[in-house]
């Protein structure tokens, strides 16, 4: 999208209408999921470890009292953790169909885990977020200096960060569009 002259845009506005985006209205905010944050570092594959992070989540269903029936569930790289309509958000969720009461995530049966991916921007740590204190840049966004992240960075962050997960004994994982 390119502006006009009499158009401008500041990080620190919105950012210009997008066509690929839902409505503002359905799009999630730090009120309708769940944040973990964690100060201590997170190991990388193929970059120094962040020095702390936080994870945007969302769940479904309830989790058993032998912590047997979780199912992690992977977003596409740029799908928030919305998977699914919640209370604090009732607007369809990107695999609506297929979460819920007798459909194939039955949530009558299972505690289902959506995560958003690590570098994402729907409320996990990124590019736009501040450097945090005691790192070089500290204060800045880390923008392209943002460690490189692989798919089991990813996928790691999801199973060892949420305290919730910590000490399930995970039934399943599933993703919508990364091969794992």
């Amino acid at each position: 999208m390119t502006l006009t002259d009499d158009q401008s845009f500041s990080p620190l506005l919105s950012p210009p209408s997008c066509p690929f985006l839902p409505p503002i209205s359905q799009q999630p905010s730090p009120s309708t999921y769940q944040i973990y944050y964690h100060d201590g570092p997170l190991p990388l594959t193929y970059s120094k470890p962040l020095p702390s992070f936080q994870v945007a989540y969302e769940t479904w269903g309830t989790l058993n009292e032998a912590k047997s029936n979780t199912i992690l569930l992977h977003t596409g790289l740029s799908a928030s953790s919305h998977a699914a309509s919640t209370p604090a958000n009732p607007a369809p969720g990107w695999w609506e169909k297929f979460i819920g009461p007798g459909k194939a995530l039955d949530t009558n049966k299972f505690f289902i885990v959506c995560c958003n991916a690590l570098g994402g921007c729907y409320g996990t740590t990124g590019p736009a977020d501040l450097i945090p204190a005691g790192t070089e840049g500290e204060g800045e966004r880390w923008g392209t200096r943002f460690p490189v992240v692989s798919i089991f960075d990813m996928v790691s962050l999801s199973f060892r960060s949420i305290p919730v997960c910590q000490s399930c004994c995970w039934r399943s994982e599933r993703s919508c569009s990364v091969c794992l």
